[in-house]
């Protein structure tokens, strides 16, 4: 497989390619709205089927932690929880529809993120 990408139920794709680093991915985030959006982000240790496994146990969607919409802003924290304590981060905000997102691999467990609450 030369990459894999996600798709859910809106316009945006989440594709991801091996790098030239050993054990390494690359992920690029694409959003569609009034103004397009890409964020590319490179993380180790996942392999395609790492990632597919991940994506396929949370019903091939985000898991959506956060979610405030008003008139004007649309603010949201959007996870793939992945194995090994780790997860992708999408942090939406859309001010007037257009996409001022950011996207990060980061150590954020779902056990810790349930237990605060």
């Amino acid at each position: 497989m030369e990459k894999l990408t996600l798709q859910w139920d809106m316009p945006h794709t989440l594709t991801f390619v091996r790098s030239l680093l050993p054990n390494r991915l690359i992920a690029t985030l694409e959003i569609v709205k009034k103004a397009n959006q890409t964020m590319t982000i490179e993380f180790e240790g996942y392999t395609f089927e790492d990632i597919e496994h991940a994506w396929t146990a949370q019903g091939r969607a985000w898991n959506e932690l956060v979610v405030e919409n008003t008139v004007k802003k649309f603010t949201a924290l959007r996870v793939i929880w992945l194995p090994h304590g780790r997860c992708l981060q999408w942090h939406v905000l859309h001010i007037q529809d257009k996409p001022f997102d950011a996207f990060a691999c980061t150590t954020l467990t779902k056990e810790l993120w349930e237990t605060t609450f």
